[in-house]
């Protein structure tokens, strides 16, 4: 068997629509390359990554919830708080920087946790 564990997050969601934009206008991720009534994903190539923002109401789920924490790496963290702040979210600065990076922690407009870094290259 030639299994792989792929590389990505699903959060569940419950305005799809709203949510998706969040994501492509606030956060500048790439279109998605697949969007339907019960899901939207996302695919980073550079990085392997997959997005998945899954409608909670879909009536293939057992339960509705929220993805832990995930990392978002910005070349400028002060001008992505600025165009958070535009949309009403608050990029919360109490995390620690650890050697190079800086990580502070938002929430996207349904309460989904995620995390902001920058790195000096």
């Amino acid at each position: 068997m030639n299994a792989r564990i792929e590389n990505g997050v699903w959060i569940r969601v419950a305005d799809l629509d709203a949510a998706s934009r969040f994501y492509r206008e606030v956060l500048q991720l790439p279109p998605p390359v697949m969007e339907c009534q019960d899901c939207c994903v996302f695919l980073l190539e550079e990085q392997g990554f997959k997005l998945v923002l899954e409608h909670s109401g879909a009536e293939y789920l057992e339960h509705a919830g929220t993805a832990n924490s995930w990392i978002v790496s910005c070349p400028d963290i002060d001008g992505v708080e600025k165009r958070l702040s535009k949309f009403g979210i608050e990029l919360f600065r109490n995390m620690n920087s650890f050697g190079d990076c800086r990580y502070h922690r938002a929430c996207d407009p349904e309460g989904n946790p995620f995390i902001i870094c920058e790195c000096a290259e």
